[in-house]
C-alpha cells in the first residue's frame, strides 16, 4: 500500500467504523478493503478489475475510492491500487436521489432542474406535458422536504450534508 500525505486526515474523518491496520500504521476502513477485494475478484473472473465506492465523512464531505487492478507482464492480475479523493457531485447525486425515493422519471426531471431548464423546455425534452412536469416537480419537492426548486438542486450539486 502507498499513500499520499493528504489521505490520513480523510481516513480519520470517517469515524468509528471497522478499520484494518496497514503497513503505514494508517487505519484503512473496511469499505476500502472491500472495494479492493471486489476489484481483484472482478479481474480474476475476467472483468475490468475496477470498483468505485462512495462514503460520507463526519466532516460532511463525500469521499470516493476507486480500486483498480494492475496486471503483470503475463497479463494476470498483479496489484490493487486504490485512489481516494473527494467525490464529485455527479457521483453522489444518484445516492441522494435514491435515499429520497426519487423515481427514474423524477431523476430525468431533476437532470433538467439542476441546469435551470424551465417547465416547457423540460416537457418538450421528455415528451410529456407541462402539467406532468409540474406534478413531478411537486413530488420531488415533497420527497426532499423542500419548498423551492433550488433546495433539491443544492443537495444534488454538493452544497448539502451527507445523509
Amino acid at each position: 500500500m502507498a499513500t499520499g500525505d493528504d489521505v490520513a486526515p480523510w481516513l480519520s474523518s470517517l469515524g468509528d467504523e471497522t478499520h484494518v491496520a496497514s503497513a503505514f500504521g494508517l487505519p484503512v476502513p473496511m469499505w476500502v478493503v472491500a472495494a479492493a477485494a471486489r476489484a481483484l475478484q472482478s479481474a480474476q473472473e475476467g472483468g475490468h478489475g475496477r470498483v468505485g465506492v462512495r462514503a460520507a465523512t463526519m466532516s460532511e464531505q463525500w469521499l470516493f475510492a476507486q480500486a483498480s487492478v494492475t496486471r503483470g507482464p503475463d497479463g494476470r492480475p498483479d496489484r490493487v491500487v486504490v485512489a481516494l479523493d473527494a467525490a464529485r457531485p455527479s457521483a453522489i447525486a444518484p445516492v441522494i436521489a435514491a435515499a429520497h425515493g426519487i423515481s427514474v422519471r423524477e431523476r430525468e426531471v431533476i437532470g433538467h432542474l439542476v441546469t435551470g431548464t424551465g417547465t416547457s423546455a423540460i416537457a418538450d425534452s421528455l415528451g410529456i406535458s407541462a402539467h406532468t412536469v409540474r406534478d413531478h416537480v411537486k413530488s420531488i419537492l415533497h420527497k426532499f422536504g423542500a419548498s423551492s426548486r433550488a433546495e433539491p438542486t443544492a443537495l444534488l450539486l454538493g452544497t448539502h450534508r451527507p445523509l
